[in-house]
């Protein structure tokens, strides 16, 4: 480690990382409650709402917080189903700071810091009501804390690295494969000091195994029940394989994947190699399990965000070794500024795309647009039926069915009969499709039903908002009424 990283901060440094804190929080807090509800976010409210009931299952850390330090004081609605995911982001951008500050000194976590505040897709789950903001903020501090405790013999650095560990993987699962790498580094340096004949204490020998068995007891409590009941190796799920590594990298934007990799090998070179294997391998493990998992069960790229920090950890010191390759000062700040306004920049596209929609499809507006037209006796099947019933819920109309909601099959068997029914007791029939498009990993249109609704339906709107990038979050909204539009459309 850097003998800088013992050194106190001096008040240039503290003005430095105040700055960087107040703009991440700026631009975590704007527009925090502007985007409706997504259907996932929509699981945190239900979740939230009995978190003092929940027993200690997986994903249940943000329920409980919520439960008990938003619930009592803020209505759990776009704002304050945000707030903890808000402070978890800011909290990220403050530790990988202090972090990487004892790792390598103040302006590899300058840099470090300044990476994670511009980057679009810890932005993203900084204003989204899930619990990653929240797993990226304890992933961060595992490996660090387990480095400092074995390499400088210190049990409460150790104590630190369990604690995080296991409020990690009760945050979400995936956090389990960050710990699990740094277990593989753990067991493997314990090893070799002890083959070595290099004294360790017996404080650390006893943190050391407390932690394994935390970690075991905690992984299998999280993951088993998982596996067990989610398997499905009949069915393709999810992104898989090489897709998923790609999309890891797609979302981190490739100058900070880069830049990490870059940080990686200077890290190595630099020779604090023990360091470099331990991040590596909480990155490389999550990437693997996930990889493969993904062929078996639902894998999203969010579950690697716990992976995220090392990367930007290796950019942020990478960025700090180039001030080192300058014949001047003047040349040394202009080569590290450069590269580093060059990497965010690289995120701003993203970032501007994320603050008109969100990174989510607008069911609120959808909503309102319903509402207004709806007539009694109207029936809508949409795509992610929980965020339309949710803001279809003042609704004022009755149905022939259990919910005015229903998912929508894309049967066109299905459609006939559906449509039959609700015009046959005097109502029309409204059809909300998702159309997603992620830089071709993910597509979803109106599938088999596609020549069913030309021919029975007509386009009503679109509501979506045009993105810098090269995202879709769009909903199609469809009116079918049983042929009564063609009557109109011949009319006029």
């Amino acid at each position: 480690m850097n003998s800088e990283s013992r050194s106190k901060l001096s008040w240039p440094w503290i003005a430095s990382l105040s700055l960087v804190a107040v703009v991440g929080f700026g631009m975590r807090l704007f527009r925090l409650s502007y985007w409706g509800l997504a259907h996932d976010e929509l699981f945190t409210l239900r979740d939230s709402l009995r978190g003092g009931e929940l027993a200690l299952r997986p994903k249940a850390l943000l329920f409980i917080l919520n439960h008990y330090l938003v619930a009592p004081f803020f209505e759990l609605d776009e704002f304050g189903l945000r707030i903890l995911p808000m402070v978890f982001g800011v909290a990220g951008i403050i530790a990988v700071f202090f972090l990487v500050y004892r790792l390598f000194g103040p302006l590899s976590g300058f840099f470090a810091a300044l990476l994670v505040t511009f980057n679009p897709w810890h932005l993203y789950w900084s204003q989204n009501a899930r619990y990653q903001s929240l797993v990226f903020l304890l992933s961060a501090v595992v490996p660090v804390a387990l480095y400092i405790g074995v390499k400088e013999q210190r049990p409460r650095w150790m104590a630190l690295a369990g604690l995080s560990a296991v409020l990690a993987v009760l945050a979400h699962p995936s956090a389990a494969f960050v710990v699990a790498g740094c277990m593989v580094w753990l067991a493997g340096a314990v090893g070799l000091r002890i083959l070595r004949g290099r004294s360790t204490s017996r404080p650390l020998l006893a943190v050391t195994l407390a932690i394994l068995i935390l970690f075991a007891v905690a992984t299998a409590f999280q993951l088993g029940p998982t596996l067990l009941t989610r398997a499905k190796f009949d069915v393709a799920w999810g992104i898989r394989g090489p897709f998923l590594v790609a999309s890891f990298g797609n979302w981190l934007t490739a100058g900070v994947t880069i830049f990490g990799a870059g940080g990686f090998l200077w890290m190595w070179r630099d020779e604090p190699r023990e360091l470099s294997v331990l991040l590596a391998l909480a990155i490389g493990v999550p990437m693997l399990a996930l990889a493969l998992l993904g062929y078996v069960l639902p894998v999203s790229v969010g579950y690697l965000f716990c992976a995220a920090p090392f990367i930007l950890i290796a950019a942020g010191y990478f960025l700090a070794r180039l001030t080192s390759l300058g014949t001047d000062s003047i040349g040394r700040t202009l080569l590290g500024s450069t590269c580093a306004l060059a990497v965010v920049a690289g995120g701003l596209i993203p970032v501007a795309s994320h603050y008109i929609n969100g990174g989510r499809p607008d069911f609120k507006g959808v909503g309102r647009h319903i509402e207004a037209r709806a007539l009694p006796g109207d029936l809508v099947l949409g795509d992610r039926t929980l965020s339309l019933r949710y803001y279809l819920k003042a609704w004022p109309v009755t149905t022939p069915s259990a919910y005015p909601v229903q998912t929508f099959h894309r049967d066109p068997a299905e459609l006939d009969s559906i449509l039959g029914q609700v015009t046959q007791s005097g109502g029309r029939l409204w059809i909300v499709a998702y159309i997603a498009k992620r830089a071709g990993f993910e597509e979803q249109g109106l599938g088999a039903a596609s020549p069913w609704v030309w021919e029975n339906c007509v386009l009503d709107t679109v509501i979506g908002r045009q993105r810098l990038d090269y995202k879709v979050d769009d909903l199609n909204v469809y009116l079918c009424d049983g042929g009564d539009h063609l009557a109109a459309s011949a009319r006029e």
